[in-house]
């Protein structure tokens, strides 16, 4: 048995079968979705196929604090790009025109295929910090015109915004960001989005979250990298104008006060203010009037839902509840 995995202390065969189901069913993951993946179980943990032409395995952990948490077995082979199970992802991004989700990880890859979204991949590294030199040509090649993130709510997901955006930053593909509808530094995740909704609706829960352009803005070398991400009220056209009318008139005027936040500069930010979300003692946030939220270096981004909450002001399902909408 390979280092770093262990044999589990069950009883017998006839206990971790059940076992190992009932641990990928409470990630909400349906016998279907299981099979599709071939995910079996392996010592204290699952064991799963990457691509049909190779002959290495991955292994992940049953838990998610464990070191290793993966492992490639045997060994990680040189050919390796995206997760793609079945060798279909060229094909199932043509079948939407060009769309891929970019998951944080395997276990991303299978909430969003139990929610139905069946163009998703991931890198093999999660929310790496360096992309590889082959991204770009790799989505080019599999025909990405839209690259969709929904990342992790933590610092990692936030890092791994700005590294692609920068990676395809000289190419046509778009990025947009979704966020999730969690706190920041929850680390909460498409996982934990299909486990509090539902296969059912998971992608509509998706399709009906904030969404952001996530550009790539060279700066200079001595400055920190940055993403603009400008609003796509275009994608959600039965909402949009009236999520933008509560941010423009209840949160950021409110924003402002609170925190004494300046004027726009030429690209639509305020200058850099302490952030409210954590203990910041020298300026790292700065407000971004096309998004209405913070974008803090420290921290991440916070959206208008979170700031409503930081200052106890109506939440938008409130506010759209009070215009009539349904």
């Amino acid at each position: 048995m390979p280092a770093g995995i262990h044999s589990p202390s069950r009883p017998n065969t006839s206990q971790l079968v059940p076992f190992w189901r009932a641990r990928l069913a409470e990630r909400g993951l349906s016998p279907a979705t299981i099979e599709h993946f071939a995910i079996t179980p392996r010592g204290d943990g699952w064991q799963y196929p990457v691509h049909p032409a190779l002959d290495a395995t991955r292994w992940k952990a049953f838990d998610s604090t464990a070191t290793p948490k993966y492992l490639w077995l045997p060994h990680k082979p040189d050919a390796v790009r995206f997760y793609n199970v079945d060798g279909t992802l060229r094909d199932a991004v043509a079948l939407v025109g060009g769309i891929l989700w970019l998951a944080s990880g395997e276990p991303d890859v299978w909430a969003l295929w139990e929610g139905g979204v069946r163009n998703t991949t991931c890198l093999f590294d999660g929310e790496t910090r360096r992309m590889p030199p082959w991204f770009a040509p790799e989505l080019t090649r599999l025909g990405v015109r839209v690259l969709h993130l929904a990342p992790d709510r933590d610092r990692a997901g936030m890092r791994f915004v700005i590294q692609v955006s920068r990676a395809v930053s000289h190419t046509p593909i778009r990025v947009i960001t979704h966020h999730l509808p969690f706190p920041p530094r929850s680390k909460g995740d498409v996982g934990r989005l299909l486990v509090n909704v539902g296969a059912a609706r998971l992608r509509t829960t998706l399709e009906g979250l904030p969404a952001y352009e996530a550009v790539f803005e060279p700066i200079p070398p001595d400055e920190r990298p940055t993403v603009v991400q400008r609003p796509l009220p275009h994608l959600f056209p039965n909402r949009d104008d009236l999520y933008e009318a509560w941010c423009v008139e209840v949160v950021e005027p409110a924003a402002v006060r609170a925190w004494g936040i300046s004027p726009p500069d030429a690209r639509g930010f305020s200058k850099n203010f302490r952030c409210p979300f954590h203990d910041d003692r020298h300026p790292s946030a700065g407000w971004s009037y096309e998004t209405h939220g913070i974008h803090c270096f420290a921290c991440g981004y916070h959206d208008a839902r979170e700031v409503a909450e930081q200052l106890g002001l109506p939440s938008w399902e409130s506010y759209r509840a009070g215009q009539g909408a349904e």
